[in-house]
């Protein structure tokens, strides 16, 4: 039997979440590519996130790191979840589902009454993950990043919860 958990990112799984990262991103090239300068520098993501009331956490089937996620803070009330990322060898099992309800639940134990979050439009069963686990649209709008010289354009979608909405979490 399988076994698949999410917990606060260790040091020591730094090297596998940098190649996760950096795996996604390449994968997702119509995403959105966000934090150009922590690209590929999980470590200092990490510490950014930690030392701002968020964290790094990882998905892990068997001890390995097969996905990732991050709750970012906004402030007092919200966090943000971000940095959703899987091998795309196990998307399509509902391991995305288990990361995110994880993430709801470090959300509301961090205290954080809302969670929001930003999507590509591009990305359509992230953005049916979302919808099903009770995330609503509050806004589009075209995000720009300069990058290399090159202006590279993501219509986004940002998408909102209230934490304590947990009869749809122990739902789905």
């Amino acid at each position: 039997m399988e076994n698949i958990n999410v917990s606060p990112l260790k040091k020591r799984e730094i090297d596998q979440m940098t190649k996760l990262y950096t795996i996604s991103l390449r994968d997702n090239h119509k995403g959105f590519i966000q934090d150009i300068d922590f690209r590929e520098n999980i470590e200092m993501m990490m510490r950014d996130f930690r030392a701002n009331s968020g964290d790094i956490y990882s998905l892990k089937k068997d001890n390995e790191v097969i996905g990732m996620g991050a709750l970012k803070r906004v402030n007092e009330t919200t966090v943000e979840m971000c940095k959703l990322h899987l091998y795309p060898r196990f998307k399509g099992q509902g391991l995305g589902k288990k990361l995110a309800l994880a993430l709801i639940k470090y959300a509301k134990d961090l205290g954080y009454s809302k969670i929001n979050l930003h999507v590509t439009k591009t990305q359509k069963e992230a953005i049916g993950l979302y919808a099903k686990l009770g995330f609503t649209e509050y806004q589009q709008k075209l995000c720009k990043v300069e990058q290399n010289g090159k202006t590279l354009k993501f219509d986004t979608l940002y998408m909102e919860r209230v934490v304590e909405y947990d009869a749809l979490v122990e739902c789905v």
